[in-house]
This record gives C-alpha cells, sequence and structure tokens, in this order.
C-alpha cells in the first residue's frame, strides 16, 4: 500500500489527480460520533421502556432489559472496536494529523 497521502478540497479534484483511494475520513469520524450518542441516549431511554414494562410483568421486564442491555453492549463493543480501527489505521492517522501529508516540513507540521 502506497503509503503517501495527500488532502483535498473535493472528491472531484481527487480524482482529477488520479488518487488511488478516496476515503471519507470525516465522514467515517461523525458516523462514530454518532453511533457513540445514540449508544449514550439509549442508555437513558431503554431502562425507562424495561422499567413500564416492568409494571405490567415483572419477568417479561426482566428478560426484555436483559435483551436490550445485552444488545447496547454489542453495539457499544462494535462502535469501540471500529472507532479504534477507524482512527489508528494509516489512513485515520494521516486525517488526524499524525502522518505529515506529503510536501510538508515535519517541523513545521509538529506545530
Amino acid at each position: 500500500m502506497n503509503d503517501k497521502f495527500e488532502i483535498y478540497a473535493t472528491k472531484e479534484a481527487a480524482v482529477a489527480a488520479d488518487a488511488q483511494e478516496i476515503k471519507d475520513m470525516h465522514g467515517r469520524f461523525v458516523t462514530w460520533y454518532k453511533w457513540w450518542f445514540f449508544v449514550y441516549i439509549s442508555l437513558l431511554v431503554l431502562p425507562c421502556f424495561s422499567w413500564a414494562v416492568r409494571l405490567i410483568s415483572e419477568s417479561l421486564g426482566n428478560f426484555i432489559h436483559g435483551c436490550l442491555m445485552l444488545g447496547l453492549t454489542c453495539a457499544a463493543n462494535a462502535a469501540f472496536i471500529c472507532g479504534l480501527i477507524w482512527r489508528f489505521n494509516s489512513i485515520g492517522r494521516f486525517a488526524a494529523g499524525d502522518i505529515v501529508p506529503v510536501g510538508t516540513d515535519p517541523k513545521s507540521w509538529e506545530q
């Protein structure tokens, strides 16, 4: 894989420059933040739902609560793993500023 990365203002500019791989890292990071946002909102909403079901049937409420929390735990683990992969692969490190762009002096990039 080529480890020379460049930033383009638009997708059309990247296509015109004959870029090999075009990745929308901003879109990936936004997706990741939204994913975590919904996981945390679910931590507030789902217990209220299971509490309401417990008023009808305690055993059914406990079962639903367990299923919802299991799903939420899986979603949180998947978001964590995807975030690690997206952030710490070579393209993510470049987008976050860890890798110096082509034609840029490393000393000026650190500032």
